[in-house]
């Protein structure tokens, strides 16, 4: 329902209650004599103790009967947001017992990338780590060159099967590319934000401040036992930040450097890994190659010695022994010696690296020219990946030729292929890539295909982002004047899964439209502003704002500059801060004001009466809704209408005037459909659900909504309204109705992969199921 939550305010308090759906017999011993939500009752019971309040007083305090109280206490029923609150303010905790509901998960987390190719030698290794993470809080730090396998031993570790009874809460994976090429080192901040929101933390919880949001990492993993891999990491101070507190979390680091810092302060292991040995080298030739290194042993342990027994350039190499059968292995060592001799180093890393180099010689040289030209091409991407059809647009080619090159690319071991056709490139890979292409390419070519990559990104962002939200106000583009075709989505999923997919690129191309300056850098993060209100990455959010408002310098223009103030504010508002929303929204307004820009106006308006909504001023909000309302009214957007009169009554619902509420959204409802809007007027119906206490009249107004979310697909509205439903009917006393439906519910959360609201909900019927009876207003139950 966008900003006005009438039936996702009902909904989240359901999803706040969190159970293990494995069963407690698949976790060993100790997971059956625990119960599954003591860690919150533990806590709060520990408080309750310490502050000298009986069972009894503290039950009559927060309004909640002593028995469920006690339940929540040892683990047998699970707590709620609301609960929590209200025990965070008898006790005068704020902040410190909610971020623990969410923290009762029992889904193990599993965020490792899916392994590559076959896992060769490091036996020693291999042991050393496993034998290490037996024992839990420790800190692995895998150091070496780039190419020497760190992120695979990682993987390889931190998948091994018998960890998992030591870890099984699972495993949090970042990329925190500390030496990716033309991309910048992850900000800690972001990775913390992006493990909150895996281990079940909800937007609301996660603090703007970074200090309070690292403070709230260490909380919540303090609750559990969980791997984390950091890899690629470019410092210490990177790494340190997202360090666990607790005794129960192990952490494995990767990086390039010597990260001491770690050793001397935080206690870690350091574990230093050189190339493979002679024997895992052609072991892994072997692998690959076949039958032709047991037949010509000897150059095949000649062939491992010119890689350097190097893990990335037998890979390499291997990859082109396949691709040339008709090659001899002799005859691959004399190129590759031929390779190494225009090289000179003068010491032996570099004389390691000399060998990568050569065996990335060896495969380039073999490439057709259109393939090579592609691959030098890719060093101009500045992502952690690349579609085909940005690959395309680099190129200038058709998606059809660009697909062979690319499977060329790969089966020659030069880039990595993805699901849904997307490829990724060896750190050392991309800088190879980029030497050539400023060898080789003309500085205009590079220049032309840099525009087409920024043509297409913005083209693609624009169409996109207009079928996620088709009625709101976009940024003018042209699609016409673009230098390449873009990718057109036929449906919101697509569209959604696009935006998913390419998030951590977004800042990257954003930095690449500044230094080109591109005309109107603005609108590739103005664009993204739809994208960013669904999924609400909020790291990306505002690092692409405020890198497009570096394009302003350059290129003023006041439009931009107003729609970049606007997405920021709404970032600060939307992360609880409304008070540092409010000025920027006023600078906003100033400035559309002066170049007369009256949608703009509107919507601003809009946005300031959410702002005095959410600071509690009702007439305020209310005035500026209006303000709004008048202006859309004079330009006849009807949708916008809707909108204005819709927040309206949320907040007079939310002042307790629920007569003026069901008034004003059944004005919001004409405007909807007017423009034959059926899934507002659902989402209209849904309120109204909420909102009305007679729950035979609830039922009615969401059966008139229901059948209009399943229509237009709109599953997470149909699960909203039926978690409203189910209250309605254990109101009125039908309970195998209210079963019913938060049944009907849990099977679509379950079918469309939504572990943590699926958990949620069914824990919430298994409770009620197990009292037997009808819950009291007192008792925390739907």
């Amino acid at each position: 329902m966008g900003d006005f939550p009438e039936t996702s305010g009902r909904v989240n308090e359901y999803q706040d209650a969190k159970v293990l759906v494995a069963s407690a017999s698949s976790q060993g011993d100790e997971a059956m004599s625990t119960p599954l939500h003591s860690s919150f009752g533990a806590t709060l019971r520990h408080h309750r103790l310490r502050a000298g309040i009986s069972l009894r007083e503290f039950a009559a305090g927060i309004v909640y009967s002593p028995g469920h109280v006690s339940h929540i206490e040892t683990g047998v029923k699970p707590p709620t947001i609301k609960f929590a609150q209200a025990c965070e303010r008898e006790l005068g905790l704020p902040g410190q017992l909610v971020p623990l509901v969410r923290a009762d998960v029992g889904v193990p987390l599993a965020q490792l990338p899916a392994a590559g190719g076959t896992f060769i030698g490091r036996d020693s290794y291999i042991q050393r780590v496993l034998s290490s993470l037996q024992d839990p809080h420790q800190i692995l730090l895998l150091e070496g060159p780039p190419g020497i396998g760190k992120t695979t031993l990682a993987m390889r570790c931190a998948s091994d099967h018998g960890l998992a009874r030591h870890y099984p809460d699972g495993v949090l994976f970042a990329d925190l590319h500390g030496f990716t090429p033309s991309q910048s080192p992850v900000r800690p901040s972001d990775v913390a934000d992006d493990f909150l929101r895996a281990l079940g933390v909800s937007q609301e919880q996660i603090s703007v401040s970074e200090t309070a949001r690292f403070a709230l990492l260490r909380s919540v993993l303090s609750q559990r036992r969980i791997l984390i891999v950091l890899d690629n990491a470019a410092s210490v101070s990177q790494v340190r930040p997202l360090l666990p507190g607790t005794t129960r979390c192990s952490v494995i680091v990767t990086s390039r450097r010597q990260l001491s810092g770690l050793a001397v302060r935080d206690g870690a292991t350091r574990i230093g890994l050189g190339p493979l040995r002679e024997d895992e080298a052609i072991t892994l030739l072997t692998q690959t190659i076949g039958g032709r290194a047991e037949v010509e042993p000897e150059h095949a342990a000649a062939l491992a010695k010119l890689c350097s027994y190097w893990p990335l350039a037998l890979r390499v190499i291997s990859e082109r022994a396949v691709a040339y059968e008709h090659l001899g292995l002799a005859e691959l060592c004399r190129e590759l010696r031929e390779a190494r001799l225009d090289i000179l180093s003068a010491d032996e890393e570099e004389d390691d690296m000399m060998s990568v180099r050569a065996v990335f010689d060896l495969s380039y040289h073999a490439l057709e020219a259109d393939e090579a030209a592609t691959f030098r091409l890719l060093g101009l991407h500045p992502g952690s990946d690349i579609s085909l059809a940005a690959v395309a647009a680099l190129s200038g080619q058709r998606e059809s030729e660009t697909r062979t090159r690319m499977q060329r690319l790969r089966r020659g071991n030069l880039v990595t292929e993805y699901p849904r056709e997307r490829y990724r490139l060896h750190d050392l890979l991309r800088t190879y890539a980029a030497e050539h292409l400023a060898r080789e390419n003309i500085s205009a070519d590079r220049e032309a295909a840099t525009r087409r990559l920024l043509d297409y990104y913005l083209g693609t962002i624009a169409t996109t982002t207009a079928i996620l939200a088709p009625y709101r106000m976009h940024p003018n583009v042209d699609l016409s004047a673009l230098s390449t075709p873009v990718t057109h989505h036929r449906t919101y999923e697509e569209a959604l899964a696009w935006c998913d997919a390419e998030v951590l690129n977004f800042p990257e191309i954003i930095r690449l439209a500044v230094t080109h300056q591109y005309p109107k850098a603005w609108r590739f993060a103005a664009s993204l502003w739809d994208y960013f209100h669904i999924r609400q990455p909020w790291g990306c959010w505002w690092t692409t704002t405020t890198e497009a408002q570096q394009s302003l310098k350059y290129d003023p223009d006041p439009y931009g500059q107003a729609w970049l103030l606007t997405s920021l504010g709404d970032h600060l508002r939307r992360r609880g801060d409304s008070a540092g929303a409010r000025p920027l929204f006023e600078q906003a307004l100033a400035i559309r004001q002066e170049i007369d820009d009256r949608p703009g106006q509107g919507w601003l308006w809009w946005c300031l009466g959410l702002t005095h909504s959410a600071e509690g001023r009702t007439s305020e909000a209310v005035h500026a809704f209006k303000q709004g309302l008048e202006i859309f009214i004079a330009l006849d957007d009807v949708y916008a209408q809707g909108r204005c009169l819709q927040l309206t009554g949320h907040v007079l619902w939310e002042s307790g005037d629920r007569e003026g509420a069901v008034t004003y959204l059944h004005e919001a409802f004409a405007y909807f459909e007017k423009i034959d809007d059926a899934h507002d007027q659902a989402l209209v119906w849904s309120a109204l659900g909420s909102i009305e206490d007679d729950a035979e009249r609830s039922i009615d107004y969401l059966d008139c909504a229901l059948p209009i979310l399943r229509d237009v697909g709109d599953w997470q509205g149909e699960v909203d309204a039926l978690v409203v439903s189910g209250e309605a009917y254990w109101r009125l006393g039908q309970a195998p109705l209210a079963y019913q439906h938060w049944r009907e519910a849990l099977k679509i959360l379950h079918d469309q992969e939504e572990a943590e609201q699926a958990a949620a909900l069914a824990a919430r019927i298994d409770t009620t199921t197990e009292d037997g009876e009808q819950p009291t207003q007192q008792e925390d139950c739907p």
